[in-house]
């Protein structure tokens, strides 16, 4: 089997998949290589018998087929979708920072989050000082909102917007900081 995502020729590294046996219990598992390819080891199985693969996409992703059976022979080709969120972006920040992920930059001005986007995502700084976003292949821009104090309320001021360019599957983005504050008090 050769592991491809959203049907591109990118093959899929680390893909976990399952030998299990009739009644579905595992036998074995293995992860894909950077080919696309896995392997269990002589002697767990023969080609043809009652064993079957299963493939253990991530939460946000989704494998066609879900299963391969009958097992196949060694050396024998299956083509598998991946599809999903397959790029992941990671934002570092202080604790609650609202991040906004779009696929046009976000109009100067405007609150978030909102509309006007054609594709957002978003998240939260949490305590580790990170924030994780799963998306789909495309170019997306990050922008970003500070708590700050404003007199004697706490509001959301704008951060600076980082353009992330364009993710393709598979892509992890090194980690991006939310950068500084630009906004004003209101």
């Amino acid at each position: 089997m050769v592991a491809t995502e959203n049907n591109t020729s990118l093959q899929v590294q680390g893909l976990p998949v399952e030998l299990r046996d009739a009644n579905g219990r595992v036998m074995a598992t293995s992860l894909t290589d950077n080919q696309g390819q896995y392997g269990f080891g002589s002697g767990i199985a023969q080609a043809g018998s009652n064993y079957y693969v299963s493939v253990v996409p991530a939460r946000t992703q989704s494998a066609t087929p879900q299963a391969i059976t009958p097992l196949l022979p060694t050396g024998a080709s299956v083509n598998l979708n991946l599809g999903g969120y397959p790029a992941t972006i990671q934002v570092t920040g202080n604790p609650s920072d609202f991040v906004l992920v779009t696929t046009n930059q976000w109009p100067a001005n405007t609150a978030a989050p909102g509309t006007g986007a054609a594709a957002s995502f978003t998240n939260v700084i949490g305590t580790n000082n990170t924030a994780t976003i799963n998306v789909p292949n495309g170019s997306y821009w990050l922008t970003c909102w500070r708590l700050q104090p404003c007199g004697s309320k706490m509001v959301y001021l704008r951060m600076s917007d980082t353009n992330l360019g364009n993710l393709t599957p598979s892509q992890q983005v090194p980690s991006t900081n939310c950068g500084a504050v630009v906004g004003a008090c209101p």
